[in-house]
């Protein structure tokens, strides 16, 4: 969102998507606002989702940002065995 020509763009909202490795598809898309939450936290809150809607992840993996303990803790609290950073 920009105020006016020549401004700045302001980042107002966050788009999450969390992907099916094996085929590309989308299972769960969320937005929220840009100031909160880090990626990492959200994505351990889209592991919960997944879960509670019948989904059985068994790893999971993110770019160098998911490098976090609060992210592979999560996902092992979870049962998720495989927590997978790319660099």
């Amino acid at each position: 969102m920009r105020k006016g020509p020549g401004k700045e763009a302001r980042l107002c909202f966050g788009a999450y998507a969390t992907m099916e490795n094996r085929n590309g598809l989308c299972v769960l898309f969320d937005v929220k606002p840009a100031v909160g939450a880090p990626e990492s936290a959200v994505a351990v809150e889209q592991m919960i989702a997944l879960q509670n809607r019948g989904f059985d992840p068994q790893s999971v993996g993110g770019d160098k940002g998911y490098h976090t303990k609060e992210f592979v803790a999560g996902a092992r609290e979870l049962g998720i065995v495989r927590a997978c950073c790319l660099t």
